[in-house]
C-alpha cells in the first residue's frame, strides 16, 4: 500500500473510529492489522477487505485516488458523513457566532471611548 493510500487509511480510521485499531476490531480482525498493509507498499487488500472498508464507511475511490468523499455510500457511511458534516455545520457556527461577538466587543469599545471623551469635554465646560 502506498503511503498516500496509508495516510488516508488512517485519516479515514480516526475520523470515523479514533484509530486503525479500532477499524481493526470493527472489521472483526486483530489490532495489528492494518500494520503489514501500512508498512509494505507492495500489500493490498483483497476483495474481501475492501469490501468491509466500504460496509464501514470507507470510500474505496477516496482511498485509492484521495478524491471525492472519503465516506461510501453504504449505510454506515451516510451515518459518519451526516455526523461529520454536524461537527463541521456546529464549528462554522461557532466561527460565525465569534466574529459577531468580536465586531460587538469593538462597538461597545467605540462607544466607551466615544463616551469617556464627551464626559472629558463637559467636565472642562463645568470647571
Amino acid at each position: 500500500m502506498q503511503e498516500e493510500e496509508s495516510n488516508r487509511l488512517r485519516e479515514f480510521a480516526e475520523i470515523s473510529y479514533g484509530s486503525l485499531a479500532e477499524l481493526a476490531r470493527h472489521l472483526k480482525k486483530t489490532n495489528n492489522f492494518f500494520s503489514s498493509y501500512v508498512s509494505n507498499p507492495n500489500k493490498y487488500f483483497g476483495w474481501r477487505v475492501l469490501k468491509k472498508l466500504y460496509e464501514a464507511g470507507l470510500n474505496i475511490d477516496w482511498l485509492i485516488s484521495g478524491y471525492g468523499s472519503m465516506f461510501s455510500n453504504s449505510k454506515i457511511g451516510l451515518k459518519l458523513q451526516k455526523e461529520r458534516s454536524q461537527l463541521i455545520n456546529q464549528d462554522d457556527l461557532s466561527l460565525k457566532l465569534k466574529i459577531e461577538l468580536d465586531t460587538l466587543k469593538d462597538k461597545v469599545s467605540f462607544e466607551l471611548t466615544q463616551i469617556e471623551e464627551l464626559i472629558s469635554k463637559i467636565k472642562k465646560i463645568i470647571k
